[in-house]
């Protein structure tokens, strides 16, 4: 199972210096993700980071059964599909994202779920989730998943299958089930997903 630390994953951090209003990010690649029960996955970071976007290009699903940490906001792509287990914890200082979208897209760029990036296209928040599949992966959570006060949780895919609890005290729970190829707007906070 891999551990989220940058000496075990090819990491490309982008910092945006003299640009205002666009936030510093951070970009992980994994070729598998997971983690057992007892495993911790800890996306460290300097406190300037926003943002960190992690995606699974191996072609396994991820199943997460351990602690996730990171304090900025936090987006896990793997098309192929997650699994949350019973004994998963969610230790994110911001917004929690877990999608099986092919894409997470900016307003100049795409981060891919496979291939190459251009990581200077990629600059502020993301603004829609690409689907490119007739069928995205699913994304079942068996377990409890729960952000802090005030903050939100994304969770999307193909299908999304509930079997524990999913808590954001004072902030927003979102589930989305996507059909088919779709592009998903991310809306400012307060808003519901559009489907574009």
């Amino acid at each position: 199972m891999a551990q989220a630390q940058s000496s075990q994953s090819t990491a490309t951090p982008t910092k945006f210096k003299g640009v205002p209003k666009l936030e510093p990010t951070f970009f992980h690649s994994f070729q598998d993700f997971g983690l057992n029960s007892g495993e911790i996955a800890d996306f460290v970071s300097q406190l300037s980071i926003n943002n960190i976007f992690g995606r699974v290009v191996g072609g396994n699903p991820s199943i997460i059964d351990g602690l996730i940490q990171a304090n900025p906001h936090l987006y896990l792509m793997n098309p192929t599909g997650m699994v949350f287990g019973a004994n998963v914890q969610l230790n994110v200082g911001g917004d929690f994202f877990a999608t099986t979208a092919d894409q997470i897209c900016f307003e100049e760029g795409c981060f891919n779920s496979v291939g190459l990036n251009d990581y200077n296209t990629l600059l502020g928040s993301p603004m829609t989730l690409g689907f490119l599949q007739s069928q995205s992966g699913g994304l079942i959570n068996a377990g409890t998943l729960e952000v802090l006060k005030g903050k939100s949780i994304h969770l999307s895919g193909g299908t999304v299958v509930n079997l524990g609890q999913i808590a954001a005290p004072g902030g927003i729970a979102t589930i989305a089930a996507i059909p088919g190829e779709r592009r998903v707007r991310l809306s400012e906070p307060g808003s519901l997903l559009g489907v574009a």
